[in-house]
């Protein structure tokens, strides 16, 4: 290359830029190590015992034979897209693709599980199964973190989970000890804290239903009206009672 020529230094940064880069190998930390191809599970990564000395495997096991079984499995690694599909992914590109080369055995079960979107089968699964590990645990966290804030600041913090666990629990079974027993323990709001409460509930301030605060084409309103009589028939004739009772239900506006 002339060195002094513009025209040839362009050409040769151009060139340098649009290099194609060659692939980088990707391996899982699972594809790493303990793991080995002739003796342990493609997919769940658990050792494979032999059912005999000279090689011959059960029909629980199988050995890669053709690249076709590896442009399948990667096909079904970028449609799951989860840690089991990166961990065989992984141990595919290890190996340069080559399965057949490196000797890979496979569960069945594990492959039919594989390529059908489901979890590892619980007879290879190793530790916590997959469904425990997956559980959600995002409310015991909000509920504890509340309860430390309420702990601390009682005065100055409402926590929603622990004045709804009370009113729940005030609803249910109408018991003041049960309410304030669980108070003295943080886990729930104090039973005048529920009384608080059901008084700004019942005093809030519903809209004019007959006065335009509801826009008609906003909202649909429907009444509902009832009579309730008490002692209907005395022997004096006092002390009877009839009344009339109207609710309205309102359907959310726009």
């Amino acid at each position: 290359m002339n060195c002094i020529n513009k025209k040839q230094i362009d050409l040769y940064k151009k060139a340098k830029f649009n290099k194609p880069s060659l692939p980088v190998k990707r391996s899982a930390r699972a594809s790493i190590g303990p793991y080995d191809s002739r003796t342990h599970c493609l997919f769940c990564g658990n050792e494979i015992v032999k059912a005999s000395s000279s090689g011959i495997y059960s029909e629980e096991y199988s050995c890669v034979k053709t690249d076709t079984f590896v442009e399948t499995v990667l096909s079904h690694c970028k449609q799951r897209n989860d840690d089991w599909a990166f961990t065989a992914q992984g141990r595919i590109e290890y190996f340069g693709k080559d399965l057949h080369a490196a000797d890979s055995l496979y569960h069945r079960s594990c492959d039919i599980h594989f390529r059908t979107n489901r979890g590892i089968p619980m007879q290879h699964q190793v530790g916590i199964p997959e469904k425990k590990a997956r559980k959600d645990i995002r409310r015991k966290e909000a509920s504890i973190g509340q309860c430390i804030k309420q702990a601390v600041r009682p005065r100055a913090v409402v926590a929603p989970l622990q004045i709804g666990l009370a009113v729940q629990m005030h609803h249910h079974f109408r018991s003041r000890f049960i309410v304030d027993t669980l108070a003295a323990m943080g886990f729930s709001s104090s039973y005048s804290e529920v009384q608080r409460f059901e008084e700004s509930a019942a005093a809030s301030v519903a809209p004019d239903v007959l006065g335009g605060d509801i826009h008609a084409l906003d909202a649909a309103l429907l009444f509902a009206a009832d009579n309730v009589e008490h002692n209907i028939i005395t022997l004096d004739g006092k002390g009877t009672f009839h009344g009339m009772g109207m609710i309205a239900g309102i359907t959310p506006g726009r």
